[in-house]
């Protein structure tokens, strides 16, 4: 590697790393472990990095990947719900309430985006809206909640719960848990971290992972 790495410098190019979905792990150590090697060796290496909240967090605060905390982050917000509603106005031939609709329904969660519009491409002549969401939630289940829902911890999976699929008041998620506001406050932090919860309005919360609740129920 480190031959070709010195082609590449000798050749006045550069090399791009890129690694998707990271994981905080003892392979990620021993990655950054090498490739702070090659930053100080003056090689023309770059690193793109995508993950969870989380993960991410947790990788650049582990005392091996202290040079992490120095570089550049992009926090990936919902989509625009308005550019949502344009793509599936244009690309079904909705009318915009129609549309609306259906980019009400992600969220503005990307993966909730594509495989909605994937489903209702292929199923909306020959099916109605519920047995399309009832695809759907297989689909998010498969490939994102079931995980999820792993990494949470008991109290943030009661919290999860207690929430719902719409905003809920923190006041009454307290009453329901018998938890003190302040016990509260640690968890939706992690939440928040996690990309699960958001703040819509003071005193209110809501997740942002579309139809999470519901489909998480399954999981009790």
């Amino acid at each position: 590697m480190i031959c070709s790495l010195l082609s590449v410098r000798k050749k006045g190019k550069r090399l791009l790393i890129t690694l998707d979905e990271v994981m905080h792990n003892e392979n990620m150590r021993r990655f950054a472990s090498e490739f702070q090697i090659l930053i100080r060796k003056g090689y023309p290496v770059f690193l793109l990095m995508t993950g969870l909240y989380d993960q991410i967090y947790a990788i650049q605060n582990d005392p091996a990947n202290t040079f992490l905390l120095r570089t550049p982050k992009v926090t990936a917000d919902a989509l625009s719900m308005f550019q949502i509603t344009k793509q599936y106005s244009r690309i079904f031939k909705l009318q915009e309430d129609d549309a609306h609709m259906l980019s009400g329904i992600t969220k503005g969660y990307a993966f909730a985006f594509q495989a909605l519009g994937m489903l209702y491409y292929e199923y909306h002549d020959r099916e109605n809206l519920d047995d399309i969401l009832s695809r759907l939630d297989e689909l998010l289940d498969d490939f994102v909640y079931k995980k999820v829902w792993e990494d949470l911890s008991g109290q943030e999976r009661r919290i999860v719960l207690a929430i719902g699929d719409e905003s809920a008041r923190v006041k009454d998620i307290c009453t329901e848990l018998e938890i003190t506001s302040s016990v509260f406050s640690t968890y939706r932090l992690r939440l928040i971290r996690k990309g699960i919860l958001q703040s819509p309005q003071y005193g209110f919360v809501a997740l942002t992972l579309p139809r999470f609740c519901s489909i998480a129920r399954n999981y009790v």
